[in-house]
């Protein structure tokens, strides 16, 4: 069990370091976030071999149903542009908005209490926190990556006052 948290934590670090070389064959992007995120969470929990035994099933069903939540979004997102659609589509475009986040709110209140059956409750509080971690600091490499500031905008200066 304990060589399973610390494979975990290895393949973290190498999608780490993978996502900045060139893709190889058959592993995606996604694949690399995947594990990238696997491992900070894990690490970030300090989840023992019995929690992550437990917890990852969890996890990964709950990220199954929001993706899926996600698809439609984006979906009603791409389907037309607001100027080319009638006022009644653009009222039920907005109302099955409201209901997939409505969706997406019960899949994390469903899963929080599931959490807490696999995890003490701090170890819960702390996912929430590790996962915004998680995708601050995946937007803080990718602005870095293509030359952004930290307003988002090429060439302005960070807070520090640099490039």
């Amino acid at each position: 069990m304990k060589n399973l948290v610390l494979m975990l934590l290895g393949i973290g670090m190498m999608a780490t370091v993978s996502a900045q070389e060139p893709e190889k064959k058959g592993e995606s992007h996604k694949e690399k976030m995947e594990a990238a995120k696997i491992g900070f969470i894990t690490k970030e929990l300090q989840l023992t071999p019995e929690e992550a035994q437990k917890f990852w099933p969890v996890y990964n069903q709950r990220e199954a149903e929001l993706d899926e939540v996600k698809k439609a979004m984006r979906k009603i997102h791409r389907d037309k542009k607001i100027e080319e659609m009638s006022d009644a589509e653009v009222d039920k475009s907005m109302e099955d908005l409201m209901l997939l986040r409505q969706r997406e709110l019960d899949i994390e209140k469903k899963y929080h209490t599931e959490f807490k059956k696999v995890l003490p409750v701090k170890k819960v509080a702390q996912l929430y926190h590790a996962e915004m971690k998680f995708r601050h600091e995946v937007m803080k490499e990718w602005k870095e990556r293509h030359g952004h500031g930290e307003h988002g905008q090429k060439g302005q200066p960070d807070k520090k006052g640099g490039k």
